[in-house]
């Protein structure tokens, strides 16, 4: 059946079957009438297959509606629980940041719930960018950045970054494993390095939610074809067996009597539709009680690159005084978060709150970085930043922007920009990129 009957709404199926139904009934009632008259074998035939074709339609029609109405069920789930999946961290936001507005509270309590807004605000714009990404993902809007990237190095970030959370959650029962067949050696896979933390992220967030004691897994092992084949095993609640061939689609979770987990049913959904966009695939196996490992290929194959005596490590210490940066925003909190961020580096910090702004001072000045804000009043950061490499075509300019559909990455990289941020921008993020520029200008 085609896929045209299935997206029909529920109110067209039904009258669809409401009208067959009605032939139906007046092919049988002409094949009685025309009982005991010759009508000859192949007008017969003709009646006989009318009513055989209708009713193989109206049975279609009956399996698409029962699609229709289990997916309409999926959907208010899905919308019901998202409402509270918004609530929970916003009413700790308000909640909290009212607590912190009252004369009376004192110093620690206020770190205390500043750490709580934190974390809820993490929670909803994770929740958020998941609706963003499932939205583009099933419109076909999702665009790929392809490059080389070291491999190691992120699946270490991965392991840094989970291992803190499991801790976070006093989950010390659970042992934190990341398995790199390369050991030492540097690997190097070209794929998109977003998505690729984007998959896994998924992957162990769910491991990490349904994980009590035992262990959890990742990482990659090579076939025989020389490919990556990555993998997350937990020994979690497992999965079902008549949820394995589902456990991919829109709003499906899994659910236990004795413990509610939170989430929305669309991370795995997000997970397998970014592996297929990679032309990759992935698949399962698990056993109820036991745990579950969850595979995923991609086309592309891992080069290596040997550590070297002469490596070193930077330290995560910056010291950039004497270092002139311009920091191109509008909004005030969005300058102070800067601010914040960079005091600690020594950097003489100079601001402009449009692009027009941002180019005089540009001209005037003598700038080692720009950090770049894309939508600003009178002219914005795309436009200023295509003047200012114009005159200034080695200045680095960083893109930071909240706005991010409609791959503008790519529209800040052809603009000019050397680098992107998305906001909210993370301090250690933002200060590993400027000191990139900074070093390369040594």
């Amino acid at each position: 059946m085609s896929n045209s009957k299935i997206d029909r709404s529920k109110e067209e199926l039904e009258r669809e079957i409401f009208q067959l139904r009605k032939e139906i009934a007046k092919l049988k009632k002409q094949k009685n009438n025309a009982a005991g008259i010759d009508l000859g074998k192949n007008e017969n035939d003709i009646v006989f297959h009318d009513i055989t074709n209708r009713e193989e339609i109206e049975q279609e029609l009956k399996k698409a509606l029962e699609k229709a109405e289990e997916s309409d069920k999926l959907k208010t789930a899905f919308l019901t629980n998202l409402s509270h999946e918004i609530r929970t961290p916003m009413n700790a936001i308000v909640g909290f940041s009212e607590l912190i507005a009252e004369p009376s509270t004192d110093q620690k309590s206020r770190k205390e719930f500043a750490e709580q807004i934190y974390v809820s605000s993490n929670m909803l714009i994770k929740l958020i960018d998941d609706i963003i990404d499932i939205s583009q993902l099933d419109s076909g809007n999702l665009k790929l950045t392809r490059k080389k990237f070291n491999i190691s190095k992120l699946l270490a970030d991965i392991h840094f970054k989970f291992d803190k959370e499991r801790l976070k959650q006093g989950k010390n029962d659970v042992e934190f494993l990341l398995h790199n067949p390369f050991g030492d050696s540097i690997a190097y896979i070209e794929s998109d390095e977003f998505r690729f933390n984007q998959i896994f992220s998924h992957l162990l967030s769910n491991a990490l939610k349904y994980t009590h004691k035992g262990f959890i897994e990742f990482g990659f092992d090579i076939n025989q074809q020389e490919e990556p084949i990555f993998y997350v095993r937990d020994t979690g609640i497992g999965i079902p067996e008549d949820k394995t061939d589902t456990i991919f689609n829109h709003f499906i979770k899994i659910e236990d009597r004795t413990q509610l987990y939170r989430g929305t049913g669309i991370g795995l959904t997000i997970t397998k539709k970014l592996v297929q966009l990679l032309d990759g695939k992935i698949w399962l196996e698990s056993n109820l009680g036991i745990g579950s490992i969850f595979y995923f290929t991609l086309p592309e194959k891992v080069s290596l690159f040997e550590i070297t005596n002469n490596s070193k490590i930077r330290s995560k210490n910056y010291n950039w005084a004497g270092k002139k940066i311009l920091i191109a925003e509008d909004e005030d909190t969005s300058f102070e978060v800067l601010k914040a961020s960079l005091a600690r580096t020594h950097a003489d910090l100079h601001r402009a709150i449009n692009g027009e702004e941002a180019i005089k001072k540009c001209m005037e000045k003598e700038f080692d970085i720009v950090l770049m804000d894309i939508r600003m009043p009178i002219l914005d950061g795309i436009q200023a930043t295509q003047q200012i490499k114009v005159f200034k075509p080695k200045l680095p300019i960083i893109a930071q922007t909240a706005f991010v559909l409609k791959n503008e990455r790519d529209l800040c990289i052809n603009a000019g920009c050397d680098d992107y941020i998305p906001k909210p921008i993370k301090s250690y993020i933002l200060l590993e990129i400027i000191d990139k520029y900074i070093i390369n200008e040594k």
